[in-house]
């Protein structure tokens, strides 16, 4: 014979225990009993969500810095394609970096110029913030290689928390010249949590 059980029992039985998990366990905190004057040490949780939308004049370059120089608007050229093709010829991917280390890439788009991503990313469990890199790569149909086009890089330890935040970021290509050289604008979603 089996015996069945009340729903009544089962709430019942429900309570005692977490009454009993009350009594008798104790919450582990890592460091509680390290500087107990100022509570003990706890650990932070970190996430940061990220959306690539899209990018716009990606391979087009302008000064950034003299006023003169964000006028003249340049074309970049991949120094190994010795007049090959066109824009139209390389495909473009982001590729995303958390204090140095790589997190996720978006997928590869044909056609520089500017393309739509739509790509979300979450990144949670993090380690302390640092910079968030987002590196856009160029891929040249029919070969492997990827040239760095430029770089967009957010600091996260003064970014507004808690909110999302909607915007065009430059795309910035590193040159030994004292001002930088923007190379597009990537539409990018960001939304720090800590």
């Amino acid at each position: 014979m089996t015996e069945t059980v009340e729903p009544s029992d089962s709430k019942l039985t429900a309570e005692e225990f977490m009454v009993s998990v009350e009594l008798f366990a104790t919450r582990k905190l890592c460091g509680q009993y390290l500087l107990p004057s100022d509570g003990g040490l706890y650990r932070m949780w970190r996430q940061v969500e990220l959306t690539v939308v899209q990018g716009r004049n990606l391979g087009t370059a302008k000064g950034v810095g003299i006023p003169e120089a964000s006028s003249s608007v340049t074309t970049i050229v991949d120094p190994d394609s010795r007049g090959e093709g066109d824009a139209n010829d390389y495909d473009v991917l982001c590729e995303i970096c958390l204090n140095g280390t790589v997190y996720g890439r978006t997928t590869l788009k044909k056609g520089a110029g500017s393309p739509e991503w739509h790509e979300d990313f979450t990144f949670s469990d993090l380690p302390p913030f640092g910079t968030l890199e987002i590196a856009v790569l160029r891929e040249k149909r029919l070969s492997l290689k990827s040239v760095l086009l430029g770089t967009i890089q957010v600091v996260l330890g003064n970014f507004r928390r808690h909110h999302l935040v909607e915007g065009w970021y430059p795309v910035l290509q590193s040159s030994n010249m004292p001002t930088r050289i923007q190379v597009g604008e990537l539409r990018l979603k960001l939304r720090v949590d800590e």
